[in-house]
């Protein structure tokens, strides 16, 4: 299974600003378009709302009310984009309740709704987060109509969390209708449009459907160089994206000429040390981790770190993310001593900032036990195992295929101790979700056949091992 991550990135409006020309016994038709302005610092669209009325026509009272809503509204943006996330929620909270005294029919709440929505999914608070997307939707939907962009923009984020969730087909849907809505709305050129077409092929790729994905990352970047031009943000996430998908593809020469290109198109736009360029010198040095075994990754992944170290500050998730993969590269080159260092220090910066039950929590224990193993030091592993399926099933569900990884890291730890018949057990559970959220000759899943055949022929199952490695054959 594994043990690093790279770092993609989701296209379209994370969060909405609101709209300031709410009026008194106004219809909501005089919000019915919108204006969009590119914000460069993650490829991702903010979007604002016509100046259809003039700000002036507010009484003074009305027009202080929005004002503060607004600076609440950004200032917990500004919060959540730092990884402050305690810091952002409270923020939220006052202008949700301001948005009650402003307008408590219009639309202004939906967008509050949703921004806070967004914070929770980064929280791994998805429970939380999918019924504020549900309430956004509603209250958007009423006042705007079911036909508005800010109707995609909450669609499409909500897709976001039910592809964390493995709910691959739901979130697919959830593209297709942000997706149809654009279309319709503003053009099948525009670029919003690119955005949902990315995220779209990201869900895809995820599933582990790369012929799917493939032409729809191609078509995000042909009407992003048409309508934004090659020196976008935008741009450089859908290359990067790209490249992304010909590594899992093994296709690695084009990963690396997609992956080069999105760092010099970001060094470009938003210069040598913005948080971005990290990503594309961490997802570079994973490349080449895997690839070109004579050529050290590390001085790219100690780079990526000075940036999110000095941006984003060291006790951000992002942070984390780069200290796992810098580990990773040190087990492989038998450092295990300083990799646990490292897998011990991301797990406390990602309890800290995400909480205990997050799924990049569980990730961590889930590498720091596969890792703790490598060293013999068993005794160590299995709690860390356990508590990861337990995050993992409650968080995600206990179809995910996060899941059955930890229950394949947890099912290596009871072969090495002889318990087949346990390991045995949650091998068979964690092959039945892959098979049912993967392709059949996903990597993942063919490998999780061969675990379990090595498990039945130490068992004395020789009919059986034979039976399941047959299978991944035919199929």
């Amino acid at each position: 299974m594994p043990t690093s991550r790279f770092q993609s990135t989701v296209l379209f409006p994370l969060a909405l600003l609101l709209f300031s020309e709410v009026v008194w016994g106004a219809s909501t038709d005089c919000v019915k378009t919108a204006e969009y302005a590119e914000c460069g610092a993650k490829g991702i669209s903010f979007q604002r709302a016509a100046q259809a009325t003039p700000s002036n026509v507010l009484p003074p009272e009305r027009r202080e009310l929005l004002e503060r809503v607004t600076t609440l509204n950004r200032l917990a943006e500004t919060m959540r984009s730092a990884g402050r996330y305690a810091e952002s929620e409270p923020l939220y909270r006052q202008a949700l309740d301001l948005c009650r005294d402003l307008d408590s029919q219009g639309p202004n709440a939906g967008v509050i709704l949703n921004n806070l929505a967004e914070l929770y999914r980064l929280q791994g608070r998805l429970d939380d987060a999918d019924l504020l997307y549900r309430q956004a939707l509603a209250r958007l939907e009423l006042t705007l109509g079911a036909q508005h962009p800010f109707v995609a923009t909450v669609l499409n984020n909500w897709a976001e969390l039910m592809r964390l969730r493995g709910q691959h087909e739901r979130a697919a849907d959830s593209c297709r209708k942000a997706l149809a809505l654009l279309e319709k709305s503003l053009g099948a050129e525009h670029p919003q449009v690119a955005g949902v077409l990315n995220n779209l092929a990201e869900v895809y790729r995820a599933q582990g459907h790369y012929q799917k994905a493939e032409p729809l990352y191609e078509s995000a970047l042909k009407i992003q160089k048409q309508s934004l031009g090659e020196a976008d943000p935008a741009t450089a996430t859908t290359l990067n994206n790209l490249g992304l998908l010909y590594f899992q593809l093994g296709e690695y020469q084009r990963s690396e000429s997609f992956l080069r290109r999105s760092l010099a198109l970001r060094e470009k736009v938003l210069g040598k040390n913005h948080p971005e360029v990290a990503t594309s010198f961490n997802n570079l040095a994973e490349l080449l981790r895997t690839w070109k075994a004579g050529v050290s990754p590390e001085p790219l992944y100690r780079r990526a770190l000075a940036i999110w170290e000095s941006t984003l500050g060291p006790d951000h998730p992002r942070f984390a993310l780069g200290l796992g993969n810098l580990a990773a590269f040190y087990v492989t080159d038998g450092r295990t001593k300083e990799a646990l260092r490292l897998l011990r220090r991301a797990l406390a910066i990602r309890e800290r900032a995400l909480g205990a039950e997050h799924p990049d929590v569980a990730a961590s224990l889930t590498v720091l036990g596969q890792t703790l193993r490598s060293a013999g030091k068993s005794t160590e592993v299995e709690p860390l195992l356990t508590r990861a399926v337990a995050i993992r099933e409650k968080v995600l569900g206990p179809g995910h295929p996060d899941v059955a990884r930890s229950l394949s890291a947890l099912a290596a730890v009871y072969a090495d101790r002889g318990k087949n018949e346990e390991a045995q057990s949650l091998l068979r559970r964690s092959l039945s979700i892959l098979e049912d959220t993967l392709p059949a000759l996903h990597p993942e899943t063919i490998e999780c056949r061969a675990q379990l055949a090595t498990v039945l022929r130490r068992n004395h199952q020789k009919a059986s091992a034979a039976a399941t490695v047959m299978t991944s054959v035919r199929e």
